[in-house]
Parts: structure tokens; C-alpha cells; sequence
């Protein structure tokens, strides 16, 4: 029989679920006292965290990994194979995690190292992974050009945030040859925060609060994406495809938050029309959402529903969230049948 110290004792705790002082001091059957002295020195180590204060205060357990791999030798290696070398050396903390969540890490993980080996044109590319009690968060970083200004040169954009607002289309991707531009958007429905920050931006998608932003990040090279999932997720990643397909695995769906746009919340060119427009003929369906828009104009709209459908009949628009004087602009300006 193995007997465990305190120490010992107190990781194997809390590293099944977050746990306060009293219960731990009670299950290990000695003083709190005893406890939150092995829980600081714990903290001192990057071993574990407090979550919360007073009684409603929890403690973790930390893991944090960090793999990196040079990009030219990388372009040799694929990226499965490196996710399968993170796997390997967080074995243990992928333990706690079920069959769901390891299946959209699979997925996700895959999709973001395969962007940062074809896409990034930088020379190192890091995975970086961490678990704070029920929550995996995987974090890819390289050095390269920045996802958005690489978005930005590729489409002619007028700048990063329009870059963001194209990615959160879907299906854009700058190497068609050999991507589909599904698997950010996909990723980005699947875990239940993520995150894109480049040229000091992020654009993030939480998809427990159902919330779409652009925040200020720190102005750095090259791409950081930060991928948030709990480790006992109930969706699985058919679901997800299913929730963003007309067909089965057919990606045919697109959700455009209009409000990502660099003009703010009022949008009355042609031209602001036409941008947004770039790329959407790749869908059969596009929804627009035209929440906290305060305006649209006559030419927007012209431009968009009329000129826009008329050339490309394959695609059909639906709108959400239109306010009332947004309702009535477009409807005015709808084609009469």
C-alpha cells in the first residue's frame, strides 16, 4: 500500500474537481490550518490556484505545457502528430476530460496548428496548455505575419477589424488550394471560448454566453488562439456541423454579425455594401444580424439586396435583431415581387 503525504494527497484532490479548505481539511483529516499551508506553497509552485474569496472560495489544480516546434522543420511534420506530442505530455490532465470534449479538441487543436504551419509564414509555432479544475484552455502561438493582416492583404480590405469581420463569415481562406476556410469558423462554434488576437485585436466568440466581440489586445507579432472548452462538454462536433449545415457535414451556412464592422453601427454606402458582400457567394444561405445597428441607408441596402442577390442568385439572405427603423429601410428597399 502506498501512503501519500499531505502534498501528495492534496493535488490527487484537486485535480478532481475545485474544492474548499474546510472539505479537503475534513477529507484529509487534518486542521485548515494544516491545509491552506500545503494549498500556498502549492500556489508558490504553479501547482495550484484559489478561485473566488471568503466562503465561497474554491481551490484548482494548475497544470500548465508548453511544446514548441521550428516552422521549417514543421512543414515536414503534420499537425496531428504534433497534438498527438501534446497529448503524450498532458496525459494526465486529458484524463479528466470525456469523450466529447477530447473529440472537439481533436478537431480544433488540429485546425489551428494546421492555420500557423500553411498560413503564418513565421518560424516557430508553440502549443501552450493549461487546466484550471474543469476548464482545458490550448493556446497555438507563432511568430508570423498576424491572421488578420494576412486576411486584410489577401481580400484588399481597408484594414484589420474588416479582416475579423470577413473570418467570422466563414469559408474565407487566403490558400484555397488546399483550404476550405471552414475550420476557424468551425472551431470557433465549437469550444466554449475563442479567441483570435493579433495586431492588437482579439475577436472572440463565447459561445456559453452567446456573444460575439472585438476587444483591445496587446500589440504583438504573429498570431495568438486560445481555445476554452470544460472538460465535460455535452455537444459533440456533429452537432456542431449539423447546427451550421443544410446537409449533413455540407457547410452551407454562414452568420454575419454586421456590427464587427469597421463603420460602427451605421452603414449607408454602396461601397460598405460591397465589402461586405466579398465572399458570401460561397454560401447558400447567409443570415445577417443587424443587432446594435442604429442605421442603414437607402444605398446599402440597394446595393446589398438587390444588386448583390441579382448576381448572385445562388445565395439567399435572411436578417435578425433589425431594429425598427432598420426594418422599415429594408423592407422599403427589398425588391417588390
Amino acid at each position: 500500500m502506498v501512503v501519500r503525504n499531505t502534498k501528495e494527497q492534496l493535488i490527487a484532490l484537486l485535480s478532481s474537481s475545485p474544492t474548499n479548505v474546510g472539505t479537503l481539511a475534513e477529507t484529509l483529516a487534518v486542521t485548515p490550518q494544516a491545509v491552506f499551508y500545503h494549498l500556498s506553497r502549492l500556489r508558490r509552485d504553479g501547482l495550484a490556484q484559489q478561485v473566488g474569496k471568503g466562503r465561497g472560495a474554491r481551490w484548482v489544480r494548475c497544470f500548465d505545457h508548453r511544446l514548441a516546434w521550428d516552422l521549417g522543420d514543421a512543414r515536414g511534420v503534420a499537425e496531428f502528430d504534433m497534438w498527438k506530442q501534446a497529448q503524450d505530455a498532458m496525459a494526465t490532465e486529458l484524463a479528466t476530460a470525456n469523450d466529447q470534449t477530447r473529440s472537439i479538441l481533436n478537431y480544433t487543436v488540429t485546425e489551428m496548428l494546421n492555420n500557423a504551419i500553411d498560413h503564418s509564414r513565421g518560424t516557430t509555432v508553440e502549443l501552450l496548455g493549461t487546466l484550471r479544475g474543469d476548464e482545458i484552455e490550448i493556446s497555438i502561438v507563432d511568430d508570423g505575419i498576424g491572421a488578420f493582416k494576412n486576411v486584410r492583404d489577401h481580400f484588399h480590405l481597408v484594414d484589420e477589424l474588416e479582416a475579423v469581420a470577413h473570418l467570422a463569415k466563414g469559408q474565407q481562406t487566403t490558400w484555397a488550394e488546399r483550404h476550405t476556410g471552414q475550420g476557424i469558423f468551425f472551431s470557433s462554434r465549437a469550444v466554449d471560448v475563442f479567441e483570435v488576437e493579433s495586431g492588437g485585436r482579439i475577436w472572440q466568440v463565447d459561445n456559453v454566453r452567446e456573444d460575439t466581440t472585438v476587444l483591445p489586445g496587446v500589440r504583438r507579432p504573429g498570431t495568438r488562439v486560445n481555445l476554452r472548452t470544460r472538460t465535460n462538454r455535452t455537444l459533440t462536433m456533429k452537432e456542431v456541423f449539423d447546427r451550421h449545415s443544410i446537409e449533413e457535414f455540407a457547410f452551407d451556412k454562414g452568420v454575419v454579425r454586421v456590427a464587427l464592422s469597421d463603420h460602427g453601427n451605421e452603414f449607408v454606402s454602396r461601397s460598405e455594401a460591397k465589402r461586405l458582400g466579398v465572399g458570401l457567394e460561397l454560401f447558400g444561405q447567409v443570415e445577417l444580424d443587424f443587432a446594435n445597428v442604429k442605421a442603414v441607408g437607402q444605398g446599402f441596402v440597394d446595393e446589398l439586396l438587390r444588386v448583390w442577390v441579382s448576381a448572385n442568385p445562388g445565395t439567399t439572405f435572411t436578417y435578425v435583431n433589425a431594429s425598427e427603423e432598420v426594418e422599415f429601410m429594408i423592407r422599403r428597399g427589398l425588391p417588390r415581387r
